[in-house]
């Protein structure tokens, strides 16, 4: 049977219609929103396109601005280098006036003619010379082992035409840096300040156009020339605040005291940084490292434009090959002072009693150690000196006096004597000091075993810091100490002598290297065992420190291991360390130091021009 609509059949019409415009509502609903979709779908692919070719402009812009950057910086070189060529010819003339003045350089008996005022209005000095009562009437002599003809040729063509001509070089020729710097060098002496700013501007254009120009040749090229420039600038000319930057004097925090301004020779500063720029070529070249050792105010002055080694261990000796030295000692133990003993030590404690005592008298004041004798078996010094018939071995004492015998070391090798260990409170800031000083004693001593400890309590001190243990800066503090220590008492193989021994010459032939007691380095028979037992680590270190050699790639030098512990930890904190004056005032006075850290250093970043055409001296 047929449902019946309620209100009669008008009224399901209308509610059929209602629903049927609702279906039709929401059907053009649907196809707005299609549409729309559509179009939102064609808008973003048209953004899409339109993004990509704005990527693409940018792509464009970005390699026309670093092409007019390398023009720029190309057409700015090019202007520094062709500037001061401009001929002052108004007053030409009226410089032929005077008289003249022979200049004769010696003994080559090369003559040039100069008129007076020409020549003293341009260097005080040779007019000083030219007057001087005991002066040849008319003539000034140079020697050339003093002068050199081609720069003084160049300060003469500036004396008349207020320039100089390089024009036998081309423009980016290696030997124009070496030539500019015989200018400046001979302009400084002659006490020519204008010449002197001409020679550095035009050197400071070579060194930019060599770094800016796109067709620049290999740098390794110029090396000879820039090593040689070094040497002509840092002999000839003087400067007393190496390794500091130039600064305007200013007031202190508090303002009451001035700060002094700190000058600078710009010429000397160009080269540091032009060798710190190009450091990893260059300290591949020989003659370079060379020129770094011998020039120690080149060394200091480089260091504030090149930068810190990674800080990393990767390049450390295995740790099994230093740990395996320590006794383990748990943190009770060294919180109260104490050490724990191997048992073979333990064992022969008891032993050593039993000995007679030999009394040791240590520093300058003579501090008394009464130490049995079988303890000293550990030092080959004692052990040959009680093998002896002298004095100090009839009288039963010895006095150490040397600067390396200090009381602190002292007590840290008599604590190996009778337990095969020391003890150093690491709290100490100047731990590191300590194990350097007994690093230094243990070698006089030739207490070999102690020795190789201390040098593994120091790598576990500068591991740890690096790894996260003590702070970092408590160790720098005590860098300074411990290479003054260790530097100046250890052996330089690269020169084959001690730093405080004279070079060999003629007059002063090199000493044979014999033991500090004795004439030769070998022991008694009776102390064979005693002999094997101090040398049996010599092979094992000496394999150990070749590997090290190789991993900081100081190309086979035997350079002693605590130096190169050092070296190598400074060279990962150099950016902290040359902020300390202790730390330059090491470095300038260690040559060899400086030498070992500039090994491993990074190179400095590029090169770059302030408005006026001088080098911008920021730091590595």
């Amino acid at each position: 049977m047929l449902r019946s609509c309620r209100g009669g059949s008008s009224y399901c019409t209308r509610e059929r219609q209602a629903k049927d415009s609702q279906i039709t509502l929401l059907t053009d609903s649907k196809q707005l929103l299609t549409n729309q979709k559509g179009k939102l779908e064609e808008k973003i692919v048209e953004l899409t396109a339109e993004i990509g070719g704005l990527t693409a402009e940018i792509g464009e812009l970005k390699l026309g601005e670093a092409k007019l950057k390398e023009g720029n910086q190309g057409l700015q070189s090019t202007i520094l280098q062709i500037g001061n060529d401009k001929l002052a010819v108004r007053d030409f003339a009226s410089w032929l006036i005077s008289k003249t003045v022979t200049v004769t350089f010696e003994p080559s008996k090369t003559r040039f003619s100069v008129h007076c005022d020409v020549l003293w209005r341009n260097s005080p000095y040779l007019r000083d010379a030219s007057l001087a009562p005991d002066a040849q009437k008319g003539n000034v002599i140079l020697a050339e082992e003093d002068y050199r003809i081609e720069p003084f040729q160049a300060f003469l063509e500036y004396c008349y035409l207020n320039t100089y001509f390089s024009s036998k070089y081309g423009v980016d020729q290696p030997e124009l840096i070496y030539f500019h710097a015989q200018v400046y060098a001979l302009a400084d002496k002659l006490q020519c300040a204008e010449l002197k700013a001409i020679a550095l501007k035009r050197a400071t254009a070579w060194c930019y156009g060599v770094h800016t120009h796109p067709d620049k040749k290999d740098f390794s090229d110029m090396f000879p020339w820039v090593t040689s420039a070094i040497k002509e600038v840092y002999t000839h000319t003087t400067d007393s605040a190496s390794g500091l930057l130039p600064q305007p004097a200013g007031n202190t925090e508090c303002g009451s005291v001035s700060e002094p301004e700190i000058t600078r020779d710009r010429f000397r500063l160009l080269l540091a940084k032009l060798a710190a720029v190009n450091l990893t070529g260059l300290r591949d070249f020989n003659t370079f490292v060379e020129v770094h050792h011998q020039f120690p105010d080149f060394a200091t002055d480089m260091l504030p434009f090149v930068r810190d080694c990674s800080h990393s261990t990767s390049a450390w000796p295995d740790e099994r090959t230093w740990r395996s030295f320590l006794v383990p000692q748990p943190p009770q133990l060294q919180k109260a002072g104490l050490v724990a003993m191997r048992r073979q030590e333990s064992l022969n404690f008891s032993k050593i009693m039993g000995s007679k005592t030999f009394a040791v008298h240590v520093g300058e004041e003579a501090m008394q150690f009464n130490i049995h004798e079988s303890a000293l078996g550990s030092s080959g010094y004692f052990v040959k000196l009680m093998a002896s018939n002298w004095i100090e071995t009839q009288e039963r004492k010895v006095y150490l006096t040397s600067e390396v015998d200090t009381p602190e070391a002292f007590a840290a090798f008599v604590q190996h004597c009778y337990l095969g260990d020391y003890f150093c409170d690491e709290s100490r800031a100047d731990c590191l000091r300590q194990h350097a000083a007994v690093y230094v004693l243990a070698d006089r001593l030739m207490a070999f075993n102690l020795k190789t400890i201390a040098y593994a309590k120091a790598m576990k001190l500068c591991t740890s810091a690096l790894e996260g243990g003590p702070k970092p800066d408590e160790i720098l503090l005590a860098i300074p100490a411990a290479v003054a220590i260790i530097y100046e008492n250890t052996y330089d193989n690269s020169t084959n002598r001690f730093p405080w021994e004279p070079e060999a010459s003629a007059e002063n032939p090199p000493e044979s290297k014999e033991n500090i007691v004795g004439e030769s380095n070998e022991l008694p028979e009776s102390d064979a065992a005693e002999v094997h037992r101090i040398g049996k680590l010599g092979p094992k270190r000496k394999s150990s420190q070749v590997e090290i050699m190789k991993q900081f790639g100081l190309r086979g030098q035997q350079i002693d291991d605590f130096r190169v512990l050092l070296a190598s930890f400074a060279s990962m904190y150099l950016s902290e360390l040359r902020e300390q004056e202790e730390f330059m005032a090491v470095h300038h006075a260690f040559p060899d130091f400086a030498r070992d850290l500039m090994l491993l250093v990074s190179a400095g970043e590029g090169m770059e021009l302030d408005g006026g055409g001088q080098l911008k001296l920021t730091t590595g």
